[in-house]
């Protein structure tokens, strides 16, 4: 029987320096030294031409590669050679390691490495020497017996003893970030679902916390101001830091006051967590934290070093970096493996390794991928023992149950959700974080304020207690149940249903009998409690009696001075509600509009990196196809069981296959009959032209759409998913047929080949996009407004409106002119047929040409700019918006908004002051 081990570890540290055209390595243990051996640096043999393995990891993590473990297993054994290929290394490593066998103790291989380049090596792929390393490919950071981690370039505390277990419960600091974009940023990260990260990643510890073995706080607004205030509050420290957000080699993006992203550098953070004396690890989830600055000078050694190699210097003897973004459902994984091993009394190095194997083993991120060898342990002299006392159980914690009732609500996938921005302003409002008491999300039908609201509630913190209830469903249960069918009486049944559950109590009141005086009564009991009620399609009890003693008891709950907060969705304002005198200044407004591209492909950036390889230019032509987030999923799903990675063309047939119902083939008489009322803002806009490929023609639309910021998707006339369709196609060769789809369809646009074709001139509104000025003089006044003229620079048949870009290939000029009207159209459809065209004239850019004549070329960010800047200051008016307000209530995008607001402020068409941090804007007029 061995002996019982007197040292839980045996060092084994490698050093590795690139220098003078060699590498140089050095080794050491208490068995011995090796010093300063010359290497040939390596040769690296790398697919589809990568330079270093640095590059290579980072792109087959990203892009969720299945195929590169033979590739890994070729770098780690050059790296495996590099160093123990040299005899007394390897005769080294075995007499440390049989020493460590016969105490019972484990290996620590600590790398110590210098350029920043070789300290981005893998060195987690390390093959086990013993196995033979031509032939062997047992992962040494696999064995059982050793452990691979990163040892400082240097620090500032002296080697310490080990430091002894802490008696449970471990304090976690838990900081997450995604802030809005700061002045003249453009986002190119993809934008961190905050709330889906912190909800899976509090469920993961949930039990560790309720079994008093974690005390977890969680800062998610992280200006450096409040991360000081929380550190602050907490009288006995934090053990653990965590930062789950935005990151880059050098820096953390975190918050400014008003929400906006401030980059702070490694060192200002240092100096923050130098607060914290008992620090003992941190682990940063960030994208490659445990990575060098890419381009540093020469001389600059300091700037060389990783955000991992700057806490291990400085404040924090061991920490947890990654060599590259992590992706999210990996992250989860480590992070809720890695916390459970804490807790049961491993030490770190056992617990990261164990997070590696659960990582390994998972379905989606484990198999062939190389996810598990993101995470990287840094250290600097002290041993990564155990953290907790294991003889510690920790006190168990009661908590109160966590509350949320829906009502007459269907409820979806959480994870299909998109709106991350809007996302944080809704909740800061339920949550009692914004000053307004009401959140009201309005929309067109099909932008999703159901499931989003849903999402809203079940984002809120577990102590509020929340009741979801449909209009539809209050009106139809009152009728059903109630024989004076007020449904005031069921709405306060299902709010004293969910304080019940939530422990707290409920007046019997058995001698009011009005359903008003019970509600009167019920909200008495709601002083002392976070509570929120949300109405899904409010608009439903408007105009109506019953319904209106709803909207008076809603009114009646925000009057009361309570921790209460309403929220209602609709698709118009809410009558009786939202149309009170005392209302705007107490209301929070956000308009949802469809579903953009640039947002689903963020959705795939977070959630499914098989995808990512394939690129936005190849995947933005599929969201024709496949308008929702739930598609993707599947498309995602297809590709993973492909044998080999699919090529874009069979990448769209898989698609494809995901389309539940595709257009059928339009029959014109029954076009021409089947006329809808619908006006031109509750209804997709039209386009009508000669073609035969109406599908081909949409996914084209879609695509362009898309990289100009405009939500939605065009389709063929008549398909049955009318999700987020801002247009429809139809493909008719006949002249006739189009000017009877115009006149009796309600078709928008028309393109025609001459002005003699465009006898739909007269009569209803719309644009007719001609491709040749033949007959154009016999055009004037109203009519000649609806005409546009476009050409090309080459045309001189005679004068053209409009000149095109070749940006659309194989595309006509009248096609593509017809195209940008559309989608400016799409983005204010308020605007007549002779507006669009006016728009598109004044903001075309002149030009000149070699043969002198000037020309205006169509120019759509201009025109789509000049819109969303208008519907921006209109939307301030006379009043003054603080930015998430500005955000919320314009039609634009919040990335879109962002920017604009900045250029409104920097041309004088806006003017920003700054009040308590917070950023507030209005019209210089006001």
């Amino acid at each position: 029987m061995p002996p019982e081990p007197t040292q839980a570890f045996h060092r084994f540290d490698i050093s590795v320096l690139d220098a003078g055209g060699r590498v140089w390595i050095s080794a050491s243990s208490p068995q011995g030294a090796v010093y300063a051996v010359p290497r040939t640096p390596p040769t690296w043999a790398l697919p589809d031409g990568f330079e270093s393995p640095s590059e290579w990891l980072n792109a087959v993590v990203r892009n969720a590669c299945s195929s590169a473990e033979p590739a890994a297993i070729e770098v780690g054994r050059v790296l495996t050679r590099l160093v123990f290929d040299v005899p007394e290394i390897r005769n080294l490593f075995a007499r440390t390691r049989g020493a460590a066998r016969h105490t019972g103790a484990q290996v620590l291989v600590r790398v110590q490495s210098a350029p920043q380049h070789v300290n981005a090596w893998p060195w987690e792929l390390l093959l086990d020497p013993e196995s033979g390393i031509a032939r062997g490919v047992d992962l040494l950071a696999c064995a059982r017996d050793t452990h691979i981690l990163r040892l400082g370039r240097f620090r500032t505390y002296p080697v310490q003893q080990a430091q002894d277990p802490i008696k449970a419960p471990l304090n976690v600091l838990i900081v997450m970030s995604s802030p809005m974009p700061k002045v003249g940023e453009e986002h190119q990260e993809a934008l961190f679902d905050l709330y889906e990260a912190k909800r899976s990643l509090l469920d993961g510890l949930r039990p560790l916390v309720q079994q008093g073995k974690l005390n977890v706080v969680v800062e998610d607004r992280p200006s450096t101001e409040r991360i000081r205030r929380t550190i602050r509050r907490q009288s006995d420290g934090f053990q653990i830091f965590h930062y789950l957000g935005h990151a880059a080699p050098n820096g953390f993006k975190l918050e400014d006051a008003s929400g906006r992203g401030r980059f702070v550098h490694n060192q200002e953070l240092c100096d923050i967590l130098s607060e914290l004396p008992d620090l003992r690890l941190a682990v940063f989830a960030g994208c490659e934290t445990a990575r060098a600055p890419a381009a540093v000078a020469g001389d600059d050694w300091r700037g060389q070093m990783s955000t991992a190699d700057h806490f291990v210097r400085a404040v924090c003897p061991m920490v947890i970096g990654m060599q590259t973004v992590l992706p999210f459902d990996t992250e989860r994984i480590f992070t809720s493996s890695f916390y459970e091993a804490i807790t049961a009394g491993h030490t770190v190095v056992t617990a990261v390794r164990m997070a590696r194997q659960e990582i390994a083993a998972d379905e989606s991120s484990g198999g062939t991928r190389l996810n598990w060898v993101v995470p990287t342990l840094h250290v600097g002299a002290n041993e990564p023992g155990a953290l907790i006392d294991k003889r510690s159980p920790g006190k168990p914690i009661d908590r109160l149950p966590r509350v949320y009732r829906p009502f007459g609500i269907v409820q979806g996938d959480r994870r299909f959700i998109s709106r991350l921005i809007e996302l944080r302003q809704a909740i800061d409002v339920l949550a009692g974080s914004a000053q307004a008491r009401l959140l009201h999300v309005k929309g067109v039908a099909g932008t999703g304020k159901s499931a989003f609201m849903d999402r809203v509630l079940d984002d809120l913190d577990d102590d509020v207690v929340r009741v979801f209830v449909g209009a539809r469903w209050l009106l139809e249960e009152a009728e059903r149940r109630r024989q004076d069918h007020n449904p005031v009486g069921i709405l306060h049944d299902a709010v004293a249903s969910a304080m019940l559950e939530s422990g707290l109590r409920v007046p019997r009141d058995r001698l009011a009998k009005d359903p008003a005086d019970l509600w009167r009564n019920l909200l008495g009991k709601l002083e002392h409690t976070r509570f929120v009620l949300a109405v899904d399609e409010a608009e439903l009890l408007a105009g109506d009696t019953r319904g209106a003693a709803t909207l008076r008891a809603l009114a009646e709950m925000l009057d009361r001075r309570l921790p209460a907060r309403v929220a209602v969705t609709s698709t118009t304002g809410v009558a009786g509600l939202t149309d009170r005198a005392d209302m705007p200044s107490r209301t929070r407004e956000i308009r949802l509009d469809l579903l953009a591209w640039p947002e689903v492909w963020q959705w795939i950036r977070r959630n499914q990196p098989v995808l990512i390889r394939f690129g936005p230019a190849v995947l933005s032509r599929l969201y024709a196809d496949l308008p929702h987030l739930e598609q993707w999923d599947q498309l995602a799903d297809r590709v993973r069981e492909c044998p080999i990675p699919p090529s874009a063309e069979s990448l769209a047939n898989l698609a494809r296959q995901n389309v539940e119902e595709v257009a059928a083939p339009v029959n014109a008489e029954d076009l021409f009959t089947a006329t809808t009322d619908l006006g031109r803002t509750e209804r997709p806009l039209r386009l009508a032209l000669a073609g035969s490929d109406a599908g081909e023609l949409a996914r084209t639309i879609t695509q362009f759409a898309g990289e100009h910021g405009v939500a939605g998707r065009a389709v063929p006339f008549g398909t049955g998913d009318s999700a987020a369709v801002f247009a429809e196609v139809i493909c008719l060769d006949d002249a006739a047929d189009r000017d009877r789809f115009v006149q009796q369809a309600g078709g928008d646009i028309v393109v025609v080949n001459e002005v003699s074709e465009a006898e739909m001139l007269d009569g209803a509104d719309h644009l007719v996009v001609v491709a040749t000025a033949s007959g154009v003089e016999e055009i004037s006044g109203v009519a000649r407004e609806r005409v546009l003229i476009a050409g090309t620079v080459e045309d001189r048949a005679g004068p053209v409106d409009v000149v095109t870009a070749p940006s659309l290939p194989g595309m006509s000029a009248a096609t593509e002119a017809a195209i940008v009207a559309l989608i400016v159209w799409a983005t204010d459809r308020k605007q007549d047929a002779a507006h669009v065209r006016t728009l598109l004239l004044k903001t075309a850019e002149q030009k000149q040409l070699a043969d002198g004549r000037v020309v205006r070329r169509l120019n759509v960010a201009a025109a789509l700019d000049t819109l969303r800047k208008r519907d921006i200051v209109e939307t301030i008016g006379s009043g003054r918006l603080d930015l998430p307000q500005v955000l919320a209530r314009t039609a634009a995008r919040s990335e879109q908004a962002i920017t604009l607001v900045d250029r409104l402020v920097a041309g004088g068409a806006l003017v920003k002051t700054v009040t308590d941090g917070v950023e507030w804007f209005a019209r210089p007029d006001r």
